[in-house]
C-alpha cells in the first residue's frame, strides 16, 4: 500500500465567529496553552501513525502571522510551505491555485477542525472504493452527509439537512487529479466553495466515507 505524504491545510479564512481575537491574528494561530491550534493540528498529523512531516499551508487573512512562526518547519522537524492569496478566495480558488504544489494524492484538512484521525485507515477505504475522495465523518444531527445503504459511497451536502445525519470533520484523502477534473465542469470554477465540488464528486458516486 503506498502512503500519503502530504497534508494541504486550508489556513485562509476570516475567522469572523472568533472575532474581536480574530481582528489581530488569523484563526489558525489563536493560542490553545500558549500554543497555536495549528501546531496542534501538523502535531497529530505527523505523529504514528500518520507521519505526514510535508506540509502545505493555504494561506490568506494575516499570513505572515503563520509564516513567521511556522517558518520552513524545519524548527519543528517538518517540511512547510505555503500557497498564498486573498483573504477574500474561497476555498476551491485556495487548492486551485495551489495545483502545481500537491501531489498526485494527499491528506486534506481544515485549520480549524480537530480529531483522533488515523490516516492509513481512511487511506485504505479511499483505495478499496477508488473515490476521488474519502472523507472522515461522525454522526450527528442535521449534518451534510447521507451514508448510502452499501456504505461504499456516500452523499454530500453543501447545506446541513435533517436527513443527512452525519457531518464531515475537515480530513480527507484526496485524488488531485480527479477534482481538478470536477474544477473543470462546475460553473464560476475555480471561484467557489470547496464544498461544491464535494457535492459535486458525491453525485457521481466519487465520495467514500470513514466513520469515527
Amino acid at each position: 500500500m503506498k502512503e500519503i505524504t502530504q497534508a494541504v491545510i486550508l489556513c485562509g479564512g476570516l475567522g469572523t465567529r472568533l472575532r474581536p481575537i480574530t481582528n489581530s491574528i488569523p484563526k489558525p494561530m489563536v493560542e490553545i496553552n500558549k500554543k497555536p491550534f495549528l501546531w496542534y493540528l501538523l502535531v497529530k498529523l505527523s505523529s504514528p501513525p500518520n507521519n505526514i512531516k510535508k506540509f502545505l499551508l493555504l494561506t490568506g487573512y494575516l499570513q505572515e502571522k503563520i509564516k513567521n512562526y511556522f517558518k520552513d518547519g524545519k524548527e519543528f522537524g517538518w517540511d512547510i510551505s505555503y500557497s498564498s492569496g486573498p483573504a477574500s478566495w474561497e476555498t476551491g480558488r485556495r487548492i486551485w491555485e495551489a495545483n502545481e504544489h500537491l501531489d498526485e494524492q494527499f491528506v486534506l484538512c481544515y485549520s480549524d477542525n480537530f480529531a483522533q484521525v488515523n490516516l492509513p485507515i481512511i487511506y485504505q477505504i479511499w483505495e478499496k472504493n477508488s473515490s476521488a475522495i474519502t472523507l472522515l465523518i461522525a454522526k450527528k444531527k442535521n449534518g451534510n452527509v447521507m451514508i448510502n445503504q452499501n456504505n461504499k459511497n456516500i452523499l454530500y451536502s453543501k447545506e446541513r439537512k435533517a436527513d443527512y445525519q452525519h457531518v464531515e470533520l475537515g480530513f480527507m484523502i484526496c485524488s488531485k487529479n480527479d477534482i481538478f477534473e470536477k474544477f473543470k465542469i462546475i460553473k464560476n470554477s475555480p471561484k467557489i466553495d470547496f464544498s461544491e465540488i464535494l457535492q459535486n464528486l458525491s453525485l457521481d458516486n466519487l465520495l467514500s466515507g470513514f466513520v469515527i
